[in-house]
């Protein structure tokens, strides 16, 4: 109990900053009740299908903007205020959205909404790995996926009691709320010793931790960043030191295996899925099934994952995403030929599907975004957050895209196959290159990145 009131400030910190994330899920979510109302003979806006797959996907391309700007902007205006600058354009967007009457205000909302996205995908991360202790460090990182997946629930409960149009105008009260409240929160303590504020920086931390001493942590974050900042400077250091290769090679692999489980393309299609499939369920009623079963295990993982490690649930997700797959390609190759209307059979893919997301959510949906805010240096972690966020939405982009080509053109099974065997080959990948970094602070796991054994480095 002491230390839940202890790091009370930094919960605080934690939920208000992230409700940038419940607007990106909400974003995210919109396309599952929005696309079969765009593609149905009584559409406001006539559009075909690769339309609806560009309604999907453009939000990427906008973050492939959003993500470059934060990272030449969140060293210059700090964390805070680059989390807070999301707002606006998520408000402003979602209105715009509401009206439903030209495509093109689609394509531009979704895109804006997209730089947005990769605006508080760089600077978030960075901000939660900067503002909190070791031992809250994994409840803030898997905190970020559940108000993510709360989004994408939101929404799709919104889409399915409310109309479209209405369900639009509550998502815009998201961004509203967190200038609100995010507004009186501090800013990182790392930000302001980078920029000279170490006074500032003692506030800070003293807010942040309820008031307890904090001279030895202001120590610790004021040496790094000096020895960091007093080295010569590089714009290839990402890529030249050692420890930054290291770190890149873990991160960017563990987003690409995420990815190619397949998860974007369920996301994206759930309901378009069970329309084709003909499954005794309403397609609404699957996917606020399928979303809930998200944000619920989320939010247990979000509670265990500073007890049982990153490692382990993160091989047992790709396990399971495996079997899941698997499953998921054999049902759809036999079905093709067969008629399965008056079988039991036919429900299993809707119990594979759930399966698979929970099983999903255990470790893969938020561990990647939590290593990627551990594992870089200060002067360095703008850029490769930036990095990875611009290759996070080519890879959904890529997925996205391969779902759709294969289902239309070879069957759904194909998809489902080629994922099942990623996801066999990112448990490899856990598990002979991806550290644990439990308990570890972030000036830990530089030492650990730079060749330090494990053991003989004192956990917090």
């Amino acid at each position: 109990m002491k230390s839940v009131f202890k790091f009370c400030k930094q919960y605080l910190a934690i939920i208000t900053g992230c409700l940038c994330i419940v607007s990106t899920g909400m974003h995210y979510g919109w396309p599952s009740p929005a696309l079969p109302i765009l593609l149905s003979p009584d559409s406001p806006i006539k559009i075909t299908n690769e339309q609806g797959a560009m309604i999907s996907t453009i939000q990427e391309y906008g973050n492939a903007v959003g993500a470059p700007l934060a990272a030449f902007i969140v060293d210059r205006i700090g964390r805070k205020l680059c989390i807070l600058s999301s707002a606006p354009i998520f408000f402003i967007g979602w209105i715009l959205m509401a009206q439903i009457n030209s495509l093109a205000v689609i394509y531009a909302c979704r895109f804006f909404a997209g730089v947005a996205d990769g605006v508080t995908y760089t600077a978030l991360p960075m901000y939660l790995g900067e503002i909190t202790h070791p031992n809250v460090r994994g409840l803030s990182g898997t905190l970020f996926q559940v108000f993510y997946v709360f989004g994408l629930l939101m929404f799709n409960v919104l889409g399915s009691l409310v109309s479209l149009r209405m369900a639009t105008y509550i998502a815009a009260t998201i961004p509203l709320i967190q200038i609100l409240t995010f507004s009186f929160m501090p800013e990182s303590p790392y930000y302001l010793v980078m920029r000279g504020k170490v006074g500032e920086a003692e506030a800070s931390l003293m807010t942040l931790n309820n008031g307890e001493d904090i001279s030895h942590t202001l120590k610790d974050i004021t040496s790094a960043i000096n020895e960091k900042m007093n080295e010569k400077p590089s714009r290839w250091e990402i890529f030249t030191e050692p420890s930054n290769r290291k770190a890149i090679y873990i991160t960017f692999g563990l987003r690409f295996f995420q990815q190619f489980t397949g998860i974007t393309a369920l996301n994206f299609y759930i309901q378009q899925i069970f329309v084709e499939l003909d499954v005794p369920m309403e397609p609404s009623t699957i996917s606020i099934i399928y979303f809930g079963l998200q944000f619920i295990v989320c939010s247990l993982v979000s509670i265990i994952i500073d007890w049982t490690g990153r490692k382990p649930l993160l091989l047992y997700s790709l396990s399971g995403t495996a079997l899941a797959n698997i499953t998921l390609a054999s049902y759809f190759f036999w079905s093709k030929d067969l008629d399965l209307s008056g079988s039991n059979i036919r429900y299993l893919p809707i119990g594979t599907v759930f399966f698979q997301i929970v099983i999903y959510n255990m470790g893969l949906a938020s561990t990647p975004m939590l290593l990627l805010s551990e594992m870089f240096n200060a002067r360095v972690k703008a850029v490769a957050i930036c990095s990875a966020d611009i290759f996070l939405s080519a890879l959904i982009i890529a997925v996205s895209m391969f779902f759709q080509f294969t289902k239309d053109n070879f069957g759904i099974y194909v998809s489902f196959t080629t994922f099942s065997i990623f996801s066999i080959l990112g448990g490899l990948f856990v598990l002979y290159f991806v550290p644990e970094t439990k308990g570890m602070t972030l000036e830990q796991i530089q030492d650990y990145l730079k060749g330090a054994k494990k053991e003989n480095i004192e956990l917090a």
